[in-house]
């Protein structure tokens, strides 16, 4: 026997949920009838399992939720209904996973439950930053405004992501190939060499000696680098996955040169736009702070912001917070302590992550410029030392000859 779940209104108008094996969606209606319940919505159980099904299978990518996001701010901003507009963007997508998502969340509104309360049921899509900007907008009747601000915020995000990894595809690649050359040169063509050299019975010069311990050592040895590899990659992940490993991790990140800076500025200006952006649209300044917390990846910057929480919670200043050994730079705790006293934090938040996105992207140009020639130098001096080792012995034979 199938089995529907319901939703119900009593006499009095509370909701009522349930789940009840009938023959049919008539049986069900006639037998809460019975119970003076008034059916609102009748599915099958495994309708909405298939959904959430669904949705399972193929991941949301980040950038058709921003997609639904824009055009879900544009809709509402022309007059039309939060469910109209959605049921819009459900009909002409072609996505399955959008579809579905999207088929949930008209339901749900048709319920009568709110955007945000709907969107809470998707946290591996709709962060809790997301899902909080939504509740303010529909508390403030600025919906429109919110979802338009988000778009912008996860519009900056991608750009900046794209950025970082168009910095290091170059160098990424010019590595990867000297890798290659490298591993090629010394596992199938000095061997090769070294069998004619040995056969000719002639002396070898240091450099092509030591050049051919090391390729004797590549040769015996190389798939010694995938189990390494392997097993680094095991430990990383294993320590990444509790909260001392990620500290530890994230705390030898942030010392490295140059890398350490852009991961430390991102995470500055990442977190003040996300409570700056919260703040400005009236979330209370200790659940700003849990949000920020959760949308924070760096575990260093996540137990500073909870230290800053603890000072606020006890009825501190939010400045005061900043000012013990501290992530944030002297230049950032100034900027926020003024902001603070003149009544305009949200504003001096979202300068300062105005600030270090510019710095993120001057430290990548710095990176990038130096890294490429930098590799090309390395690259370049061991391959010259490959040639030198292996010509310096024939350059021996033809003096001997003349």
């Amino acid at each position: 026997m199938p089995r529907y779940v319901y939703k119900a209104r009593n006499s009095s108008g509370t909701m009522v949920e349930g789940v009840m094996e009938v023959d049919s969606e008539e049986g069900l209606a006639s037998k809460l009838s019975q119970q003076e319940l008034f059916p609102i919505n009748i599915a099958l159980e495994n309708s909405r399992a298939s959904v959430s099904e669904i949705i399972a299978r193929k991941t949301v990518r980040r950038k058709d939720i921003n997609i639904f996001t824009r055009q879900l701010s544009d809709l509402i901003a022309s007059g039309i209904t939060i469910l109209s507009a959605l049921e819009l963007l459900r009909n002409q997508t072609e996505k399955s996973e959008i579809k579905a998502l999207l088929d949930t969340i008209c339901q749900e509104i048709r319920d009568g439950k709110s955007l945000s309360e709907t969107l809470r049921r998707f946290p591996k899509i709709f962060n809790p930053f997301f899902v909080n900007m939504v509740r303010s907008g529909e508390a403030s009747g600025s919906l429109e405004l919110v979802l338009d601000r988000l778009s912008d915020f996860s519009e900056k995000e991608d750009e900046l992501k794209t950025r970082i990894r168009t910095a290091i595809a170059y160098p990424s690649f010019v590595m990867g190939m000297g890798v290659i050359t490298v591993f090629v040169l010394m596992t199938f063509v000095v061997p090769r060499l070294t069998v004619i050299f040995i056969e000719m019975g002639q002396t070898l010069p240091l450099i092509t000696t030591i050049l051919i311990s090391i390729s004797n050592i590549i040769s015996k040895t190389w798939w010694t680098v995938p189990i390494f590899v392997f097993f680094a990659v095991f430990l990383y992940k294993k320590q990444r996955s509790s909260g001392e490993g990620r500290f530890l991790i994230d705390k030898i990140i942030l010392l490295l040169p140059l890398l350490g800076r852009i991961r430390r500025e991102n995470e500055i200006s990442r977190f003040s736009r996300t409570l700056g952006m919260l703040l400005t649209n009236g979330v209370p300044i200790l659940s700003s702070l849990e949000i920020a917390k959760d949308v924070a990846s760096d575990e260093v910057l996540k137990r500073e912001i909870e230290n800053i929480y603890r000072s606020v919670k006890q009825g501190e200043r939010f400045q005061n917070g900043f000012f013990s050994p501290s992530y944030f730079p002297i230049s950032t705790r100034n900027i926020l302590s003024v902001g603070e006293n003149v009544g305009s934090m949200d504003k001096s938040l979202i300068k300062v992550s105005d600030i270090f996105e510019k710095s993120v992207d001057n430290s990548i140009k710095i990176a990038t410029s130096l890294l490429e020639p930098l590799m090309i130098v390395i690259i370049g001096l061991f391959v010259g030392f490959v040639v030198m080792a292996m010509l310096w012995p024939i350059f021996q034979i033809n003096i001997i000859v003349r």
